[in-house]
């Protein structure tokens, strides 16, 4: 079986079973890349998680609808993973760049007070 028979063309009709094989497929892959982004894109929610999963879950579902191309979305998906990790990493090495990233952090109590 061609790859096309089973999830579709890019700008064409697709069917309902295609769009659940785009579903499964683009279902694990998520699954994959929020492992390789780590805990920090849903645990923290800095700046580039929110951007993070903002684009990713945007190019995603574009891509179980058959409204962008299959396999360049998907590796436009891993491209921005692989991003994050990198600015996360460099955040890491050089403390000013961390500033720019994640932001200062604001105090709302100080002993007991608001």
């Amino acid at each position: 079986m061609e790859l096309h028979q089973l999830i579709g063309r890019y700008g064409g009709d697709i069917t309902a079973l295609q769009m659940s094989a785009r579903a499964a497929v683009v279902f694990f892959l998520g699954l994959v890349l929020m492992r390789m982004a780590g805990k920090r894109v849903f645990g923290q929610w800095g700046a580039l998680d929110i951007i993070l999963s903002v684009v990713i879950g945007s190019n995603l579902s574009r891509t179980i609808t058959g409204a962008a191309p299959f396999g360049p979305t998907l590796a436009a998906c891993l491209m921005l993973v692989a991003l994050h990790w990198a600015l996360a990493w460099a955040a890491v090495l050089y403390p000013s760049l961390g500033v720019l990233f994640k932001g200062r952090p604001v105090r709302l109590i100080k002993d007991g007070e608001v």
